[in-house]
């Protein structure tokens, strides 16, 4: 039997809270190297702002 590999794909954001498209696709080839044979993505909202992790930062 062979195992099957499905990933449940991160939701990249930005510092301006936008999805990332650039790292979508990284993250997509990244999967597929690794030899998966589906994917399942989610899309929640970022937990921290840009603005919040700013001062959290200082």
């Amino acid at each position: 039997m062979q195992k099957k590999f499905v990933p449940v794909m991160i939701t990249p954001f930005n510092l301006k809270a936008r999805i990332d498209l650039d790292m979508v696709e990284h993250l997509i080839d990244f999967y597929l190297e690794a030899g998966v044979k589906g994917f399942s993505p989610t899309a929640s909202p970022p937990r921290c702002t840009p603005s919040a992790k700013t001062s959290a930062w200082n």
